[in-house]
């Protein structure tokens, strides 16, 4: 059964080579959907495009499509509009289980395989998987995983669509509910497969991302994002808004990262 993923990017490009190593095994067919101006209209670092090119000719990617936003339009229906593209894309090119990721997402290698082993045995039609948030450094994650699921491996049908307004079992982007894959969720355990997700792992001390974010529209949250993870030690919880706190526990550098975000940011 033909698998394939498809990158939305914009920012985080440090984590772009070792997210697709990470999937690279047990993905077919990986495209990237690549913007240089955000959906609120600010330029992407200079150094994107040279990531870009990397991952292709390390083949870690098969294929780039650049992505051009409607500033007119919501952030987020520009980014339910380029995950769509990739599903497009992924279906055009035969792949009959899909993966929607960001750069900043990563799978352990093993856990993955098996999982996609266990879809194709079992049959399931549309999954999630639970997802851990990492802050800082990727050695310090949530001790267990965020209110937040993420649609994992799901079948590619001639109905299937990323529908932002679909009723979801649990808590999922809505950039990113599948639909027309299936009636009923097959949910992992965390223990099985999870999503590990580098959202506030940063070398920008996450400038780039919390000017960027979809959610910059809401009264408020940037500056209390920014205001939690400046506020946060190692040892103490994880106060992020909208969530109970989280307790952050020391992990393995299970990609061989760490170093890239041990070190001060450049100009911090």
């Amino acid at each position: 059964m033909k698998t394939g993923g498809s990158y939305n990017l914009f920012n985080g490009e440090e984590h772009l080579l070792a997210s697709l190593a990470s999937v690279r095994a047990s993905l077919d067919h990986i495209s990237l959907l690549v913007q240089t101006v955000s959906n609120l209209g600010h330029p992407a670092d200079p150094g994107l495009m040279d990531v870009v090119a990397s991952a292709v000719r390390q083949r870690l990617a098969d294929e780039v499509i650049v992505y051009e936003p409607d500033l007119s339009l919501p952030a987020q229906a520009n980014e339910h509009r380029k995950r769509s593209i990739g599903l497009e894309r992924a279906r055009e090119r035969g792949v009959e289980l899909f993966l929607t990721l960001d750069a900043d997402e990563y799978y352990e290698p093993v856990r993955l395989a098996a999982a996609r082993e266990r879809i194709e045995r079992e049959g399931h039609a549309l999954t999630l998987a639970r997802t851990y948030l990492h802050i800082r450094r990727p050695i310090w994650r949530s001790a267990e995983p965020d209110t937040t699921c993420v649609c994992f491996l799901s079948r590619l049908t001639p109905h299937t669509r990323l529908t932002p307004g679909a009723t979801y079992p649990l808590p999922v982007d809505p950039t990113r509910r599948i639909t027309g894959s299936g009636t009923s969720a097959h949910l992992f355990e965390p223990d099985e497969v999870a999503m590990l997700h580098m959202n506030l792992v940063r070398r920008d001390g996450l400038r780039s991302k919390l000017a960027n974010t979809s959610s910059a529209a809401l009264p408020g949250f940037v500056d209390a994002v920014a205001a939690a993870c400046a506020a946060w030690r190692f040892g103490e919880p994880l106060r992020f808004p909208g969530k109970p706190p989280m307790a952050i526990v020391e992990v393995p550098d299970l990609f061989g990262i760490d170093a890239l975000f041990a070190e001060p940011a450049p100009d911090a």
